[in-house]
């Protein structure tokens, strides 16, 4: 849940107001550092990690509704 939390944050463009909850909330520690990291990135490489995040996501959704 943290985790959909912190990407729904991210993909709306405002994860700077957000990075104490982020913090505070999400317990993998490397996947918080990525997110760090992705943030201080151009913006045309943090739209291809959210493509990229979104449509694995996406994958993951389908999978579970065809079980």
């Amino acid at each position: 849940m943290a985790f959909l939390l912190i990407l729904f944050v991210f993909t709306s463009g405002t994860l700077a107001p957000a990075r104490d909850l982020a913090d505070s909330s999400l317990t993998d520690k490397e996947l918080l550092n990525q997110f760090k990291a992705i943030e201080k990135m151009q913006e045309n490489d943090k739209s291809v990690i959210k493509i990229l995040i979104d449509a694995f996501i996406t994958k993951k959704k389908i999978q579970q509704l065809a079980q």
